[in-house]
């Protein structure tokens, strides 16, 4: 199967802080990746990734926009990203008030790449997508299925390998999810992020194949049944049909037919986890009391990223201005006074 890391499993426990700490890493590497790196603030880091983005982002404006519906996706972007950034101005050494924040900030994360996204896909004149699935794959289709080195919004794990991966830059696919996030390990930990959450859709991949040529095989059976039948012949108790193994072939096949995967994607399966089966892991999972800020600090940044890449590109199809006044009716009546410096108001003079 062609697939971005070796199918190789780490041995660490499965547990809480386990995984707790697998999700640190990888979150904080993609932060990293960003250009969040100790000392430089989010306001630095964002004010640089705007100094790179601007002059690679270039859209065409098209015939016709659904202005309001692009605010709407807007401003649901700006409220999520708002509630997201809030507890870190008032708590930041209350750890156990930054665990609960963490646990539900992984969900408003994803909603903030999601509205935005949406937002940017009807301001190129679409239509809005009506689930997940379909807004994910037109992120990858926006920011990553294109030659474009914006990491790590703009990086991906596919059938063939990297996408975006700068040149020079080395996976070690042998990385540990435990390694600690560094400038040297953050492109191998996000690798594995992305490449351990696409693994999952290509494993569903196979298994719908496994079960095509189950069905196959009892269709079969039950054709040549009734010609017997129809011949003559006494009914059969049909067998049970266990799911064939796959091909080598026929396993590539299926992992080709998985699209890349992205930031998004990661997001999202942290946005499940959180939802369902692993909403422990970032109340209970942190041993240590900065773990949890590391982890608000950089979910707030990729937040921010998300929202402001897509703002950039979002002021060219409908008008600087126009963008510019939905910014400040949001700012003034959303953001709380003495809070002025986070989300939305923390990027309006980079428009």
């Amino acid at each position: 199967m062609l697939e971005c890391l070796p199918d190789t499993i780490d041995r660490v426990p499965d547990d809480p802080s386990s995984r707790f700490r697998s999700h640190l890493n990888y979150i904080e590497s993609f932060a990293l990746l960003g250009g969040l790196a100790l000392p430089t603030t989010t306001a630095t880091a964002i004010e640089r990734l705007s100094a790179r983005a601007r002059p690679l982002l270039t859209d065409a404006p098209p015939p016709a926009v659904d202005v309001d519906q692009v605010h709407r996706s807007l401003r649901n972007a700006w409220s999520t990203e708002l509630l997201l950034a809030l507890p870190g101005q008032w708590a930041t050494d209350d750890d156990e008030f930054m665990r609960l924040s963490n646990t539900w900030g992984v969900v408003q994360t994803y909603y903030v790449g999601y509205h935005a996204t949406q937002a940017l896909i009807i301001a190129k004149g679409n239509a809005r997508p009506e689930n997940h699935p379909k807004t994910q794959r037109q992120y990858a289709a926006l920011w990553v299925d294109r030659p474009l080195l914006l990491p790590p919004w703009t990086f991906g794990c596919a059938s063939p390998g990297w996408v975006n991966l700068p040149a020079g830059e080395a996976i070690d696919g042998s990385i540990n999810s435990w390694t600690g996030a560094t400038s040297s390990t953050a492109w191998s930990l996000a690798a594995k992020a992305l490449t351990t959450t696409r693994r999952a859709a290509v494993k569903d991949a196979v298994d719908r194949k496994r079960n095509d040529k189950q069905r196959e095989r009892r269709n079969d059976w039950r054709s040549e049944e009734q010609s017997g039948i129809a011949a003559g012949r006494r009914p059969r108790t049909e067998p049970t049909f266990s799911r064939p193994q796959l091909s080598a072939p026929e396993k590539s096949a299926a992992d080709r037919g998985v699209r890349t995967f992205t930031l998004l994607d990661y997001l999202y399966r942290l946005r499940i986890g959180a939802n369902y089966d692993d909403a422990a892991v970032f109340f209970d999972g942190p041993t240590q009391s900065f773990e949890s800020s590391t982890v608000h600090r950089s979910l707030v940044f990729l937040a921010a990223g998300s929202m402001l890449l897509a703002e950039l590109r979002i002021s060219a199809l409908v008008g600087r201005a126009t963008l510019q006044q939905w910014g400040a009716d949001f700012t003034a009546t959303c953001i709380p006074t003495g809070h002025r410096s986070i989300g939305l108001a923390l990027r309006q003079a980079l428009w």
